[in-house]
């Protein structure tokens, strides 16, 4: 990421991030017992969803209203798929703040 996040906020439902003590939501988590979600800010277009993909990640549903798409991550992901997700949420930042 371009900017670096200040802090990050979390609790029983939710993982967040915010820079100057409000919300910077452009990905957030939801943490599971063998899984993580990744929720992504990001465009419906038909280049995003082809790098979604490609990527080989588990794509779980897009949420048109919100611009959210969601990832199901497993700790093998995180490690194969690093470069992906690292890309990914750059992109969900970019969107979101540019």
């Amino acid at each position: 990421m371009s900017c670096l996040v200040s802090v990050i906020e979390y609790n029983k439902y939710h993982i967040g991030l915010a820079k100057d003590g409000s919300a910077d939501n452009f990905v957030s988590f939801k943490a599971r017992k063998s899984y993580l979600v990744i929720r992504l800010k990001l465009e419906d277009s038909e280049d995003i969803r082809n790098e979604l993909l490609e990527s080989g990640l588990d794509l779980m549903d897009y949420n048109r209203r919100r611009g959210l798409q969601r990832i199901r991550l497993v700790k093998k992901d995180l490690l194969d798929n690093e470069e992906a997700i690292k890309k990914l949420m750059q992109m969900s930042y970019d969107y979101v703040h540019l």
